[in-house]
C-alpha cells in the first residue's frame, strides 16, 4: 500500500468514526462469544475508549480473553463501515478517569473506559 493510498484509509477511519457514536463489540469469554452495542469516544489514533457495565457479560469476557472486534455501521452494506479485530486494555487508577471524561461526552453514564488500538482491515 502506497503513502497516499494509507493516508486514504486513515481519511475514511477518520471520517466514518466521526460520523457515528456507538459500534458493536464482539467478545468471547467462558460463557461464549457475545455481540453487545456500546458507545465510544476517540483518544487517539486508532485509540478508543467504550463505555461498558461494571458488572455485564462483555467486561468478564475481556477480562478473560482481551482480544475483540469491532464494527462501525448504519448497518446498510452500502454506506461505509469499518470492521477490526482489536486488543482491549482495562483502565485502573487516574487514568480511568481521565477516559471517563472523554466518554461522557457521548454517554450520559459511563461506567468503564478502555482503548483498543487496531488497524483497519480489507
Amino acid at each position: 500500500m502506497t503513502t497516499l493510498e494509507q493516508a486514504a484509509v486513515a481519511d475514511l477511519v477518520r471520517n466514518t468514526l466521526s460520523a457515528h457514536k456507538s459500534l458493536f463489540l464482539a467478545t468471547s469469554g467462558r460463557s461464549g462469544p457475545w455481540v453487545g452495542g456500546v458507545y465510544f469516544a476517540e483518544s487517539g489514533e486508532f485509540t478508543l475508549n467504550l463505555v461498558l457495565e461494571d458488572r455485564g457479560r462483555t467486561l468478564a469476557a475481556i477480562r478473560e480473553n482481551p482480544v475483540v472486534s469491532v464494527v462501525v455501521s448504519t448497518g446498510s452494506p452500502m454506506q461505509p463501515f469499518l470492521q477490526a479485530q482489536a486488543s482491549a486494555e482495562i483502565l485502573g487508577g487516574p487514568r480511568t478517569r481521565g477516559c471517563a471524561n472523554c466518554s461522557s461526552r457521548r454517554s450520559p453514564r459511563p461506567r468503564l473506559s478502555w482503548p483498543r488500538r487496531s488497524r483497519p482491515s480489507g
